[in-house]
């Protein structure tokens, strides 16, 4: 590492997953506002109820980006559950064109929203379905999802996720190569990694494929559950390992709130995150 790091303009954001519940969308970013947030990462959701349902419709991203824009928050990503029940490497047919169908779904509101990013769970590795199998086929679905990404001007941000696959960085930069698209990177969850390994290590090697940052905390007791600087992560480590790769993506908490006080919890993400990286 150099002596001297340049910061990157790095941003900062929250999964809509880890807000209270039952507040509106324009509350919510007037919240985010208030404590510092520049972003937040939308999830598709069966939900009808959710800011950004299955079912949406143009003029639902309309209200939503012109919301956000009256309150100078930006919507940074989309991501989802739903990649978990369908998946991209499922033996049934049917349900990896739903999965698809869904990536596209989200490519579709991150272009009208104007956001960078739509979170992919590659596959699951499971007692029927090989990791030989799951690599061959999430490899296949996100070429043909990765084209139609670039046409949309939008990155899909694989993640890694405790789903039995890419268990190392070599593994995880043969992957993105392989795939073989400039709008296909990593989506690099800095608490999964510790896991396996140590998140500043992954970064040096990961290098510029990555293409956004989910954060939490990790102890070896209660796994990647953790507010930020509560568990045995080096953040020091992995902010300079971050600047020296010129990163200047979204990072952004993936926790679930607290059931008392959860503004709390929110004050202390953001104020973490910029003693961390700025």
């Amino acid at each position: 590492m150099a002596a001297v790091l340049q910061l990157n303009n790095m941003k900062f954001g929250i999964n809509a997953s880890s807000l209270p519940a039952h507040v509106s969308f324009s509350d919510t970013v007037r919240l985010l506002k208030s404590y510092g947030y520049d972003g937040i990462e939308l999830n598709l959701e069966e939900d009808e109820k959710a800011f950004l349902p299955e079912t949406f419709s143009p003029g639902d991203l309309e209200t939503l980006k012109r919301v956000a824009e009256e309150s100078e928050v930006r919507i940074s990503g989309i991501s989802t559950t739903l990649l978990w029940n369908s998946t991209l490497s499922s033996n049934d047919e049917q349900e990896r064109n739903l999965a698809k169908q869904r990536v596209r779904r989200m490519i579709d509101a991150a272009y009208e929203l104007g956001s960078d990013t739509v979170l992919v769970v590659p596959g699951i590795v499971d007692e029927t379905t090989s990791y030989d199998v799951v690599y061959d086929r999430s490899i296949e679905a996100l070429q043909e999802l990765g084209t139609y990404a670039t046409s949309a001007g939008v990155t899909i941000g694989v993640e890694n996720v405790p789903n039995r696959f890419l268990l190392s960085p070599l593994e995880w930069v043969s992957y993105i190569d392989h795939i073989g698209s400039e709008n296909v990177g990593m989506y690099l969850d800095i608490g999964n990694v510790r896991q396996n390994g140590f998140p500043e290590q992954w970064i040096d090697v990961l290098e510029h494929r990555i293409v956004g940052v989910h954060v939490k905390d990790y102890t070896a007791a209660a796994g990647p559950t953790l507010p930020l600087l509560t568990g045995d992560i080096a953040w020091d480590r992995v902010a300079a390992s971050l600047k020296w790769e010129k990163f200047s993506g979204w990072i952004s908490v993936e926790l679930p709130p607290t059931k008392l006080y959860p503004k709390l919890l929110l004050k202390h993400h953001v104020s973490a995150m910029q003693r961390i990286f700025e």
